[in-house]
Parts: structure tokens; C-alpha cells; sequence
């Protein structure tokens, strides 16, 4: 070819092959210089016939992928990630840094600690405050049980929140308690001193009725009492809508008359 001639060699007529393009960018006068984009460092090496292309600081990000227990991931614009509420989040490394305590949350004060520790958390922790005993007994293990002993029901009422303690009546049923008065339960004999009652108050000994100064209101037939003052008191029956004097010094006064 001559000197100077235009277009007289051609990548073909050489050897070995040169380059006659670098990725579609062409210069048949020169060198194709490649330039640093950001976060990138080029560091050619003439002498290994090498250029090392590496990414400064990681390298731009084109995609957030939100995995399991993350929402918002997209590949352009502003990606914020979001939390699922109530999948939770999982860390694989051993340890998570909190750079300042939560505003609020269950990790409000940023302290944490592991599944299982022993004595990790105190009664100090827990908001609302717990029962850490019961009259005395502790159970760190679980709930404390109240057994019912004689003649007492314990009614526990979760969604009331409540424990109602009751004094039930006698195993045998023999009396029941109705307001400020106890009756007999049973359809028999009652019997004071006695096993065998004959009838329906059974006394087997000194029967006391204490003295009265007046009678009663509202009497009715059958009812009685020993009325009056120290040295001339008397026993009563109220009959036929009267008191009748029964001791013998009535007695005595009626056959005088």
C-alpha cells in the first residue's frame, strides 16, 4: 500500500487480529479510553495486559427484593421496605445492633434476649405488673391452684376476671343458713341430748328460757316466755289471744277463788 493511502489496510491484513471496536465503540484514528462511572475504578495493567473493572462501594443497587416478613420491593424510584405486620422478622446473624431505643414497641427500651434464657426476665419487665405469689406461695413454673376444703366452693370466672370463695352448707345437709336464721333441713325430730328425739324439739336436759321485762309484740298461740323482775317472775302461754300465767302460784290463787 502506498504511504498515507486511505482505507489501504484492514483488520484482515494484519497480524495477529487487532481490535477494531470495544462494545460498539469504534476509533480508527486512536485508543477507546474507558472512563470511571460512578462507584466504579478501573486500574489498567500494561504490563499483565489486564484491565481490572471493580465496583467502589458495592455498587449501585437496581433491585429490592422484599422477602419473607417485608412489603414495598420494587426496581425504580424510592423503595422503602415495609414490615408485615404479624409475620415477623428474621435475622440470621447472632447479634442485632439497635443504635437508640424505640419510641415504643415490645423492644421500646432495645434490650433483647435469647429464646429459652434462663432468668432473663423479671417481674420488673412486664407491664401490666403480674402476681409473683399468692399469700405466701410462689409457683415461677405456672398457676396457683386454690383448693376448696370443707365447706368451701372457689367459682373462678376468667372473663369476669373473678374468684368467688363461698361457705357452703354442711356435707350432711342437716341445717340451712337463710339469711341471719338456721333451720332444720330435715323432715324429722330434732334432738338436744339426745339421739332418739320424740318430737320435733327433743330436749335431754335443763331447757333455760331467759327472762323477758314485757311480752314480746305480735304474740301468737303457743308461744312462751317467763316475764318480770327478780324475785316475781312467772311463766306465760299465750293462748285464745291472752297471756295465761302457768307457774303453780296461779294455780293456787284460782282454787282459793
Amino acid at each position: 500500500v502506498n504511504e498515507g493511502q486511505t482505507d489501504g489496510v484492514t483488520a484482515d491484513m494484519v497480524v495477529p487480529d487487532v481490535v477494531s471496536s470495544l462494545d460498539g465503540v469504534a476509533n480508527d484514528a486512536g485508543d477507546i479510553d474507558l472512563i470511571e462511572g460512578v462507584n466504579i475504578t478501573i486500574i489498567p495493567d500494561d504490563t499483565g495486559n489486564t484491565i481490572t473493572i471493580a465496583a467502589a462501594g458495592g455498587g449501585d443497587i437496581t433491585a429490592v427484593t422484599a422477602g419473607s416478613g417485608l412489603a414495598g420491593g420494587g426496581t425504580d424510584g424510592d423503595v422503602t421496605p415495609d414490615v408485615v405486620t404479624g409475620a415477623g422478622l428474621e435475622v440470621a446473624a447472632d447479634t442485632l445492633k439497635l443504635t437508640a431505643a424505640y419510641e415504643n414497641g415490645s423492644a421500646h427500651d432495645a434490650r433483647f434476649v435469647n429464646e429459652g434464657q434462663a432468668d432473663a426476665i423479671t417481674v420488673a419487665m412486664i407491664t401490666p405488673d403480674m402476681v409473683s405469689s399468692l399469700d405466701g406461695v410462689s409457683n415461677d413454673g405456672g398457676g396457683i391452684d386454690l383448693v376448696e376444703g370443707s365447706n368451701v366452693t372457689i367459682t373462678p370466672n376468667d372473663a369476669g376476671n373473678t374468684i368467688t370463695i363461698a361457705a357452703s352448707d354442711p356435707a350432711d345437709g342437716d341445717w340451712t343458713v337463710s339469711g341471719n336464721d338456721v333451720y332444720s333441713a330435715v323432715s324429722g325430730n330434732v334432738g338436744i341430748g339426745t339421739s332418739s328425739p320424740a318430737r320435733k324439739l327433743h330436749v335431754s336436759d335443763v331447757l333455760r328460757l331467759e327472762p323477758v321485762a314485757d311480752f314480746p309484740s305480735s304474740p301468737s298461740d303457743g308461744d312462751i316466755c317467763v316475764k318480770g323482775a327478780s324475785g316475781s317472775r312467772h311463766i306465760y302461754c299465750y293462748l285464745n289471744g291472752s297471756w295465761v300465767q302457768l307457774d303453780p302460784s296461779a294455780r293456787r290463787t284460782e282454787e282459793t277463788q
